[in-house]
C-alpha cells in the first residue's frame, strides 16, 4: 500500500464571499442606490473638509450685501438677510447636522443591542419586565421626552446629543427585540445549540449578523428625525 492510499481525502473547499463583495455587486445592479451612496459620500467629504473647502466665514456678513440672489459673483447660492454666505453656512451646517444624526443614533443603537438581545433571546419574565418598561417609555412624546431630559442636563451639543440618543433606545431596542425572537426559533439556531454553543456564542455569532441588518435600516431612517428634533432643541433654548 502506498502513501497516496494512505493519505485522507482533503476536503472541497468553497470560494468564500465576503459581505463587503456581496454589497459592491449589489449597488452596481441597483443604480439609483449607487448615485445615492455617491451623494451621500460627497456630502460627508464636504462637511468633513468644510473649513478647506468653505469660500466664507460663515458667521461672518456683510450687511451691504445681503439677500443678494444666487449667481452672485463669489457667492454660488446668494447672501442671507445678514449677508453671509449662504453656501458656507450649508457646508458648515453639515458638520453639526452629521455629528447630531450619527452619533446618538449609533449609541442609541449600541446599547438597544445589548437590551433587545439580552431580552429577546433569553426570553420569560426577564424579556417581558424589559419591554414593559420600555412600552411605559413608549407613553411619553419623542420630543417632549427629549425636552425633559434636555433640560435636566443643560444647554449644549453633547447634552443634545445624550438627550436624543436616550429617547431613540426604546424605539431601537424594539426593533432589535423582535428581530431577535423571530430569528432564535429559526433552525441555524437550535443546530448551534445542538453542537455545543454557548448562550455568547450563539448571540454574537449567529444573532448578531441577522439582527444588526433590520436595526441598520431603522437607524437610517431616524436620522432625519433626529435632525429635525435637534433643531427643534435648539430652537427652544435646550
Amino acid at each position: 500500500m502506498t502513501t497516496a492510499t494512505l493519505e485522507r481525502p482533503q476536503a472541497a473547499t468553497w470560494p468564500r464571499r465576503s459581505q463587503f463583495r456581496l454589497a459592491m455587486r449589489a449597488l452596481r445592479r441597483d443604480k439609483v442606490a449607487a448615485a445615492a451612496l455617491v451623494v451621500l459620500a460627497l456630502v460627508t467629504l464636504a462637511a468633513i473638509f468644510a473649513p478647506l473647502i468653505s469660500p466664507e466665514d460663515p458667521l461672518v456678513g456683510n450687511p451691504r450685501m445681503r439677500l443678494l440672489p444666487p449667481g452672485t459673483p463669489g457667492h454660488l447660492l446668494g447672501l442671507d438677510g445678514q449677508g453671509r454666505d449662504i453656501l458656507s453656512r450649508l457646508i458648515w451646517g453639515g458638520r453639526y447636522s452629521l455629528s447630531v444624526a450619527v452619533v446618538p443614533v449609533v449609541c442609541a443603537g449600541a446599547v438597544a443591542l445589548v437590551i433587545g438581545m439580552a431580552s429577546g433571546y433569553s426570553g420569560g419574565r426577564w424579556g417581558e419586565l424589559v419591554m414593559r418598561v420600555l412600552d411605559i417609555v413608549f407613553a411619553f412624546p419623542i420630543v417632549l421626552f427629549a425636552i425633559a431630559i434636555a433640560a435636566v442636563l443643560g444647554p449644549g451639543l453633547l447634552n443634545s446629543m445624550v438627550a436624543i440618543g436616550i429617547t431613540l433606545v426604546p424605539y431601537m431596542a424594539r426593533v432589535v427585540y423582535t428581530a431577535t425572537v423571530q430569528e432564535a426559533g429559526k433552525d441555524y439556531v437550535e443546530a448551534a445549540r445542538a453542537a455545543g454553543a454557548n448562550r455568547l456564542e450563539i448571540l454574537y455569532k449567529q444573532l448578531l449578523p441577522n439582527v444588526l441588518s433590520p436595526l441598520v435600516v431603522y437607524g437610517t431612517t431616524l436620522a432625519g428625525l433626529v435632525i429635525v428634533l435637534a433643531a427643534g432643541l435648539s430652537f427652544l433654548g435646550v
